[in-house]
């Protein structure tokens, strides 16, 4: 009679300490396929499997397979959340994307490829700078702050904290994409799915907060560079480096604090001088100069 008892308490206990949340606002690792086997998810998707291994109470590894028993992504986690290192591919040779994080949130690198091997991003994050800033912007009518990010906060408080996400960050790298700002899969494995799936889609970070800071890179398909430059406390700053996709540069300039400054200078894709803005410290265009009688257009306003 213990026995008969016993079984379905172990049972129970098992699938709680399973069902851990690992992504926090919104992004919780799905119930619906933990602990189940290869080719028994009750769901459409190719990913059958979650498991979760235990190494003891709070830490531990997270795993998902796809159908054909692949794995689709191994990441480390630390009191429910993913800590330490993450993987995913596209298939057992190749790599989809991969970093580290801390309690959810990137730190240091972050890389992605596409399909065909070639690189897709380069990304460094600071997970200590993003906890200040956060601290820092409810205290934003104080005179004492320190990031540029507070300062924006003062007037546009949505935009500052949407600067603070991945989302403006990765969805220029899906222009072609049927609607880069559909609702996103809310579950870590179907993010992670999407982002092996073929065809142009915004990349999913596995992660809905973060702080840039460091070398920022994207790359057209075949690996030419397509922009590159630095952030500093989550907004850009010093030289910038846009360029078409035959590899030669488009425009070139410096940012400050998030905004244009000095000189920018803008090309054809056949490497000719069409034309200079020139920008004040508050990133106002104050001039421009034209050196084409073409159809060539400078941009319209400054990003």
């Amino acid at each position: 009679m213990k026995i008969t008892l016993l079984i379905p308490a172990m049972v129970w206990a098992l699938l709680s300490v399973s069902q851990i949340q690992a992504q926090h606002r919104g992004m919780p690792i799905s119930s619906k396929s933990l602990l189940l086997p290869v080719g028994l998810h009750p769901t459409p998707h190719s990913v059958t499997s979650l498991i979760i291994n235990k190494k003891h109470r709070h830490q531990g590894k997270v795993t998902a397979y796809k159908m054909n028993g692949d794995t689709l992504f191994l990441g480390d986690l630390k009191r429910g959340r993913l800590h330490g290192t993450w993987m995913s591919w596209y298939s057992p040779e190749q790599l989809c994307d991969s970093g580290r994080l801390s309690h959810n949130i990137p730190d240091g690198e972050w890389r992605s490829w596409y399909s065909n091997g070639q690189p897709r991003s380069v990304r460094t994050y600071s997970a200590f700078m993003l906890h200040r800033i956060k601290d820092e912007i409810p205290r934003r009518g104080t005179k004492a702050t320190f990031f540029a990010i507070t300062d924006i906060a003062r007037t546009d408080p949505s935009y500052a904290w949407q600067l603070l996400t991945p989302v403006y960050s990765y969805v220029t790298l899906a222009a072609n994409a049927a609607n880069p700002h559909e609702v996103a899969p809310r579950t870590l494995e179907a993010r992670a799915e999407q982002n092996t799936l073929s065809g142009y889609h915004p990349y999913l970070p596995p992660f809905t907060e973060c702080l840039h800071h460091g070398l920022y890179m994207n790359y057209y398909e075949d690996g030419k560079v397509k922009d590159s430059g630095f952030y500093h406390n989550g907004l850009r700053d010093g030289i910038w480096i846009e360029s078409f996709n035959n590899g030669d540069i488009r425009s070139t300039g410096a940012y400050h604090r998030g905004h244009k400054q000095d000189s920018w200078k803008y090309y054809t894709a056949s490497g000719r001088l069409i034309g200079i803005k020139m920008y004040n410290r508050r990133g106002k265009e104050i001039g421009s100069k034209r050196f084409s009688s073409t159809s060539d257009a400078l941009p319209v306003a400054a990003q």
